[in-house]
């Protein structure tokens, strides 16, 4: 019985180990998005949802298509179970962003073009202005040492006087296994003691009518 104990034991130490060296990756071989043609958005993609340990050595490694997304319906699920926590939990804005920004979500590569055309020339010089300096912005609070060969963009305007918006994009973002437990753990403690208020106020909501 001892024996059997330990060996639990141990296994579930070596899955939590694992765990907190685990690194999610997402890698987006290929995006393309394109609005060329006259009220049709063509896209392209090809999607990896990776787990690794120490980010080296890869257990698992998921290719996200249309055909996945259809097959397990993966796109209403995700909606419905976002809507539901934040309905659940009572999430505010401030407290989704806080939540996201203590993942830690890291971009360890970024190539970007973004072919951007408005019928106004001077409101299409404006906007790629501030796309340009909101991703460099967001750069500088992400990364942690600019290399200019894993990090390039170009936000390219098209003087034409037409509403175009072409992406091409190839990044991997990662983030780490301790972080999403982390957040899951916030998210556990916050719905325990969001029932216990709520069980109070019922119980001093009954004693009213006594």
């Amino acid at each position: 019985m001892l024996v059997f104990i330990c060996i639990v034991v141990l296994i579930v130490l070596l899955i939590s180990i694992v765990l907190l060296l685990s690194v999610i990756n997402i890698v987006v071989n290929k995006l393309e998005i394109s609005n060329e043609e006259k009220g049709k958005i063509i896209k392209d993609y090809e999607i990896h949802l990776q787990l690794r340990i120490i980010d080296k050595f890869k257990i698992i490694d998921i290719k996200i298509n249309d055909e996945l997304i259809e097959k397990f319906h993966i796109k209403s699920k995700l909606d419905k179970i976002y809507f539901e926590e934040v309905k659940k939990e009572k999430l505010s804005k401030e407290e989704i962003k806080l939540l996201l920004k203590k993942m830690h979500f890291e971009i360890d590569k970024l190539d970007l073009r973004v072919d951007l055309g408005i019928d106004d020339v001077i409101l299409t010089s404006a906007v790629v202005g501030i796309i340009s300096v909101a991703i460099g912005l967001g750069l500088a609070k992400i990364i942690k040492k600019y290399d200019s060969r894993k990090y390039k963009y170009i936000i390219n305007p098209l003087y034409i006087n037409k509403n175009i918006l072409k992406i091409n994009l190839n990044c991997i973002i990662k983030v780490k296994m301790v972080h999403i437990i982390y957040v899951i753990y916030i998210l556990l403690k916050r719905r325990r003691v969001y029932k216990n208020e709520r069980a109070s106020n019922r119980r001093a909501y009954d004693y009213s009518y006594e």
